[in-house]
C-alpha cells in the first residue's frame, strides 16, 4: 500500500537522532515491493508464486562545525509493517559519526572487525562461484573442491530460500527446480 510508505517516511521524519554530540541529520524512506514469479519450461516443468517485501532506505548526514559525512541504512523485511523504522535511523547516523575524526594510519597488519553489511557485500560479490551451474561449466574455482576447506572454520553459509521470515523466499528457483535449505558451507568446508 502507497500509504503505508507515506506514513513511514513521515515517521522517519520525526526522529531526531543527530541532536547527540552536536551533529545534525537528514534522513529519507523509501516504500514496499510486491512480485509474481511464473515459470512454464517447454520440458512441462511449471511454477508460480508471489511475494513482498517492505525496504527502508535512510541516508543521513550528520554535520558538526565544518566537517560533513553522510550515512546510508537499509532494512529489509516482509512488509513494511515489520520494519524498525527507529532502529535504521539511528544505525544511519551512527554510520555517519563513525568517520568524525578519521584519519589516515600507517599502512600495517592490524586486526579487523567486518560489519555484518559488509561481510555479506563481500559475498554477493563472490556469489557465481557457488552456482552449480558455473562449477560444471569449470568457470568456478570452486569446481572439484567439495568436503574441502575453502575459509575459516567459523564460517557457516546457508541457502535457505523458503525461511518464511525472509523476504524474497520462492518456492523453486530460475529454473523451475523445487527449492530447499541447502548448506553451502560448513564450518569452513565446502558441501
Amino acid at each position: 500500500d502507497s500509504n503505508d510508505g507515506v506514513n513511514l517516511a513521515k515517521t522517519l521524519s520525526r526522529y531526531d537522532v543527530g541532536g547527540q554530540n552536536g551533529s545534525k541529520g537528514q534522513m529519507c524512506a523509501d516504500g514496499a515491493e510486491k512480485s509474481q514469479i511464473v515459470i512454464a519450461k517447454t520440458s512441462g516443468r511449471k511454477g508460480q508464486h508471489s511475494g513482498s517485501a517492505g525496504i527502508v532506505t535512510v541516508d543521513g548526514v550528520a554535520r558538526r562545525d565544518d566537517w560533513t559525512e553522510s550515512g546510508f541504512s537499509v532494512d529489509v523485511g516482509k512488509a513494511l509493517s515489520g520494519l524498525d523504522v527507529r532502529n535504521a535511523a539511528v544505525d544511519d547516523m551512527y554510520r555517519a559519526l563513525e568517520y568524525y575524526g578519521a584519519g589516515s594510519i600507517a599502512s600495517g597488519t592490524y586486526p579487523v572487525v567486518i560489519r555484518k553489511e559488509a561481510a555479506k557485500e563481500l559475498l554477493e560479490a563472490f556469489t557465481a562461484i557457488f552456482f552449480a551451474q558455473k562449477a560444471q561449466d569449470g568457470l568456478s574455482m570452486l569446481a572439484g573442491k567439495e568436503g574441502e576447506m575453502i575459509a575459516s572454520d567459523i564460517v557457516s553459509i546457508v541457502d535457505d530460500t523458503l525461511n518464511p521470515d525472509l523476504p524474497y523466499t520462492r518456492p523453486f528457483d530460475g529454473e523451475g527446480v523445487p527449492c530447499e535449505k541447502r548448506s553451502i558451507v560448513k564450518n569452513g568446508r565446502l558441501e
